[in-house]
């Protein structure tokens, strides 16, 4: 077995802090339970004992005495014994003139170990447990002193016996039930003892999914404020950096939008005249435009990551076709390779259109210019209900340990085919575009390689048929009456 192998069992083996609160209570209980079955079984046990030999004695005794003064008038052994009642479901024998005599004739000496047979004929005084015929027995031992013999009744044990096997069962039962109580306590007591860590792992994942406002709530448990105020200092310093960051690239895109556009329009200009240029001038003129043309694209990525990190207070949503909004979105060229799920015809998704055309640009674009090739564009719905829209190239494919770094700003595939990869905004852009539509964007492998990047959307079917009379447009208002009031009918 390889050393990674068994770490990946060690690490599987290993509980949560839950499982572990949950697994010590349940211990914990178990051993209280079993430590108070042992003692309520001994206590009980040797106080039932105790009662019955105490009485069982006091019944034998008295009984030997009445023997005792019988035999000293000469009365026949064996009369005697049968003569004596049994009160208590005993049975009676008498060692007398070196002989047994027994009051039972389902009894004899024989029946009895012959270990105790000796100490009785000795005229040892004893009680004694034994098992007759099956069935626990008392032998309780009388020595008659003044005839020369030995008194001896046997008292039954069974219902003694059946009411040590209905505590033992009771005993067992509780034992049992003892530690799945335990695992309850231990899940309450967790969730308790947890909450703060709870709220604390709540806010941190809302931070890192890009939620910089989330909070702890102060308390006043003097061991958690500390973590709670070092928490809200720490996102909100991360907020203000980020703001920072945010605004500088802000100002520094607009900035730099009027000299790219001076830039643009003098390769522009410069190309209408390419004809006159010697050859080096063209490459010079063609290696100019290509970095004007990436520098334009960061520009133009910067500024909408600007707008889109300001939230979903800008969106204009509105009812659009799935299918269609995908259709109108990858070029022209592309639109052979658009796969449309016959059950996704139809479906309506709320979004903001141009965000969405913008999404599924950058994707095509990622294909075709990272991904070895735009293959396969497809629309289909998924339980939700939901509908996904799936762009899959022939290049690579994505490792797994990069498929979450793929989406950071200004990551670049390691295994981009682009001899001049883009500066890695594109697929942040999309995944921050979807995200604010409440919606997912991942990627997968590719059935046949390459990678297969999914974004999927709330979606619904339309409550209304298309060729319905439209109602009329109120001119006053320039808006249609089944349109958002923020959408205008151009």
């Amino acid at each position: 077995m390889t050393n990674n192998h068994r770490s990946h069992r060690r690490r599987r083996l290993v509980l949560g802090l839950r499982g572990r609160v949950r697994l010590a209570f349940a211990l914990v209980a178990a051993a209280i339970a079993v430590t108070i079955a042992i003692a309520v079984w001994l206590l009980v046990t040797n106080l039932v004992y105790e009662r019955r030999e105490g009485l069982s004695l006091a019944q034998a005794t008295a009984t030997a005495d009445r023997v005792e003064a019988v035999l000293r008038t000469l009365s026949p052994p064996d009369d005697l014994v049968k003569s004596l009642g049994n009160p208590a479901g005993s049975m009676s024998m008498l060692w007398y003139q070196d002989e047994w005599h027994s009051g039972d004739p389902t009894l004899s000496a024989a029946d009895l170990p012959t270990p105790l047979l000796e100490r009785l004929m000795s005229g040892e005084r004893l009680q004694q447990r034994v098992w007759l015929t099956g069935t626990p027995r008392l032998v309780v031992g009388i020595p008659l002193t003044d005839v020369d013999g030995t008194y001896a009744e046997i008292f039954p044990l069974d219902d003694m016996e059946r009411t040590f096997r209905t505590l033992a069962a009771t005993l067992v039962a509780v034992t049992l039930v003892a530690p799945l109580l335990g695992l309850l306590l231990g899940a309450w007591a967790g969730r308790r003892a947890l909450r703060p860590l709870t709220e604390v792992t709540r806010a941190a994942g809302a931070v890192a999914s890009g939620d910089l406002t989330a909070r702890l709530e102060a308390t006043g448990d003097p061991d958690l404020a500390p973590i709670a105020a070092t928490f809200n200092r720490t996102a909100e310093a991360l907020h203000r950096r980020v703001q920072g960051d945010l605004r500088f690239a802000t100002n520094v895109s607009h900035e730099l939008r009027t000299p790219v556009t001076t830039l643009v329009n003098a390769i522009d200009h410069l190309s209408t005249r390419r004809e006159q240029l010697d050859l080096s001038g063209r490459k010079a003129l063609d290696l100019l435009g290509d970095e004007v043309t990436r520098f334009e694209r960061l520009v133009e990525d910067l500024l909408e990551i600007s707008r889109t990190d300001a939230g979903a207070d800008d969106l204009l949503l509105a009812e659009t076709d799935a299918a269609e909004l995908v259709r109108q979105s990858i070029p022209d060229t592309a639109r052979r390779l658009l796969d449309v799920d016959p059950a996704a015809d139809g479906l309506l998704v709320r979004v903001d259109r141009r965000r969405l055309e913008r999404t599924i640009t950058n994707l095509t674009q990622n294909a075709d210019r990272h991904g070895g090739g735009l293959v396969r564009v497809s629309v289909e719905p998924a339980p939700g209900p939901t509908v996904r829209i799936a762009v899959e190239d022939a290049g690579p494919g994505v490792p797994a340990h990069l498929r979450e770094q793929v989406f950071e700003r200004f990551a670049r595939g390691a295994t981009s085919r682009d001899r001049t990869p883009g500066v890695g905004l594109g697929l942040a852009l999309a995944a921050q575009h979807v995200r604010l539509h409440e919606g997912r964007l991942w990627v997968e492998s590719r059935i046949g390689g390459g990678a297969r990047f999914v974004v999927e959307l709330p979606a619904h079917a339309p409550s209304h048929r298309q060729s319905e009379t439209p109602p009329a447009v109120d001119a006053s208002t320039d808006h249609h009456p089944w349109d958002p009031p923020w959408v205008t009918t151009r």
